[in-house]
């Protein structure tokens, strides 16, 4: 299917892994959901068979939840390396695997000053693993609750709060919720912070009116 999309793109499609979190949707269609633990394994293992089916003529593994014997994919992607995402900011596993196989890394609703700490934490894996850190792009997902005017932001801060649930308190700090100023501000933030990329995450219903206001006023900022 990443084959597929990547022909399909021109050479643009880039994978995103990460070993998952949101139970219901796991249940929702049937999928087990392991530990935390054996879902990080799994992902492990499905990086470096997903590496090797695209770049190796044939695939053999032999792990603990996949076994691949003489695998093809063809054909290979439009792009000599597919770039391949490793998300989620656990510090003794998944940053070890960003460091290890990673093309890019992504972590979901740091603050600036988490994220800051999360890079100096993915630097130190690089250099356990041999790395070249700079090889590896950082970014972060950030949620948008852009008010037009400062009496506003109120509104968009109670829409966030009723948006996430229990989730706001532990993902407050990677929301951008305010004037088209202070989110100029925030993401200033990041960008001091180290971060080379912010994902903009909306969540339906839509705000296509922050969006617009983000589009004319935040993003020449950063152009």
């Amino acid at each position: 299917a990443a084959v597929t999309l990547d022909h399909i793109s021109n050479g643009r499609f880039e994978i995103g892994l990460g070993s998952g979190w949101l139970e219901k949707e796991y249940r929702a269609y049937g999928i087990p959901f392991p530990s935390v633990g054996t879902r990080m394994d799994m992902l492990e293992e499905s990086i470096q068979i997903l590496r090797s089916m695209f770049q190796d003529e044939r695939t053999n593994f032999q792990g603990e939840h996949f076994q691949m014997t003489d695998a093809i994919c063809q054909p290979k992607p439009v792009q000599e390396r597919l770039p391949m995402w490793v998300c989620g900011g656990g510090e003794k596993r998944t940053l070890r695997m960003a460091a290890k196989y990673g093309d890019k890394w992504n972590i979901p609703y740091p603050s600036p000053e988490v994220f800051k700490h999360k890079m100096q934490v993915l630097d130190g894996w690089c250099e356990k693993e041999g790395r070249d850190g700079s090889e590896i792009l950082r970014s972060a997902n950030v949620g948008l609750f852009l008010g037009a005017t400062p009496k506003d932001v109120p509104r968009k801060r109670r829409e966030f709060e009723a948006m996430f649930g229990e989730r706001a308190a532990i993902q407050g700090g990677g929301m951008l919720i305010g004037t088209a100023s202070e989110v100029t501000d925030r993401l200033g933030e990041y960008v001091d912070a180290g971060a080379q990329n912010v994902n903009i995450v909306m969540r339906a219903p839509f705000d296509f009116e922050g969006l617009q206001i983000f589009i004319e006023e935040v993003k020449p900022a950063f152009e």
